[in-house]
């Protein structure tokens, strides 16, 4: 059976230039299957590493994907499509990739009689001191940063207020915590199993924007949602749009596999939220792939994302004007795809 690097390098385009480092350099194959102007500069890049593990770069939509021995991605499937290997080539590949993955546990030893309490992670403690937000004004605050991270969250509107609680800490260290708001992430049965840290403003310093705990994997915020009586789920990026709609959010501009499989079985209808940037629509391209629905709601030109929205018309509207503006037609997606970004006010 042909490998997977080996089938990369084959269909790899024929005047792919390499560098000093191993990339191998080529007008992208993505582009224009994701809402842009097809490439003309080589800002396609592949990478077959000495482990035949093969990574893929776009620098000009921004798409990205990277194959690492255990099995296909829906995003590496799309990238060999768009490559022009043939359908049957991709099939043949993903057979190999799960009788592979069935090899592997063949070989391990099950003992249903025993079953360890402990759990598969341990959570990260939360910083020193954390204290709830709410706890600290009534306590009449008068820390600078503390009032700093207070006036972000509560600028950001009242349903980002209102659908979570939010902590802060004096706690400085690497992640200089004491500029951050600290924010509760909960499990589907809503027990808190982390925290992630949003910087009140903007980053300074080369600090990120967000800081995470360590989570279970496949992680989803607002998974609860997926086990009550809602008949859609909509499904963001961030986590401050997600609070701001009372939504799930993925934390990455990727769903991973098991995020996938959370939501397909949780037999609700999904409707995929994109952020307005047009470099990073890689859940389109899964939504597509799925047959979920993407929604592109017509807001004001000053509305970058649901929670703009939320502050501008109030949470009820915006979730409304999201499930009425979905759509599941790949025509319909691959033109309105083009407006993220643009002027598509009303």
């Amino acid at each position: 059976m042909v490998s997977v690097a080996e089938v990369v390098g084959q269909w790899i385009p024929t005047r792919a230039r390499t560098t000093s480092k191993g990339w191998r350099g080529a007008n992208a194959v993505c582009c224009h299957h994701r809402g842009h102007k097809p490439d003309s500069r080589g800002r396609g890049n592949w990478l077959v590493d000495s482990q035949s593990h093969v990574s893929y770069s776009c620098y000009n939509c921004g798409f990205r994907c990277r194959y690492t021995g255990d099995g296909l991605t829906d995003s590496f499937r799309m990238l060999l499509s768009w490559m022009s290997v043939p359908q049957d080539i991709i099939d043949g590949l993903k057979m190999h990739e799960l009788q592979k993955s069935f090899e592997g546990s063949s070989n391990v030893e099950i003992n249903n009689s025993v079953i360890s309490p402990e759990p598969l992670w341990e959570p990260d403690p939360w910083p020193q001191n954390s204290q709830l937000i709410s706890q600290l004004l009534e306590q009449n605050n008068q820390d600078l940063d503390f009032l700093q991270a207070w006036h972000y969250i509560n600028q950001r509107g009242p349903s980002v207020m209102r659908n979570s609680k939010y902590f802060w800490s004096p706690y400085l260290g690497r992640w200089k915590m004491r500029h951050r708001v600290l924010i509760p992430l909960r499990d589907q049965k809503t027990h808190i199993v982390g925290y992630s840290a949003r910087w009140a403003g903007t980053p300074s310093g080369g600090q990120p924007r967000y800081v995470n705990s360590k989570l279970p994997t496949d992680y989803l915020f607002n998974s609860h949602m997926l086990y009550n009586n809602r008949h859609f789920v909509v499904v963001v990026e961030g986590l401050l749009t997600a609070i701001s709609i009372d939504c799930v959010a993925v934390m990455s501009h990727v769903l991973s596999q098991g995020q996938i499989s959370q939501l397909q079985h949780s037999g609700k209808e999904i409707i995929i939220m994109p952020d307005q940037e047009q470099q990073n629509q890689d859940l389109i391209d899964q939504a597509l792939q799925l047959n979920w629905a993407v929604s592109f709601p017509q807001w004001e030109e000053s509305c970058k994302d649901a929670a703009d929205a939320a502050l501008r018309y109030g949470e009820l509207f915006t979730v409304r004007s999201i499930i009425d503006a979905r759509t599941t037609s790949d025509l319909k997606i691959g033109v309105l795809r083009q407006t993220i970004g643009k002027n598509n006010g009303v």
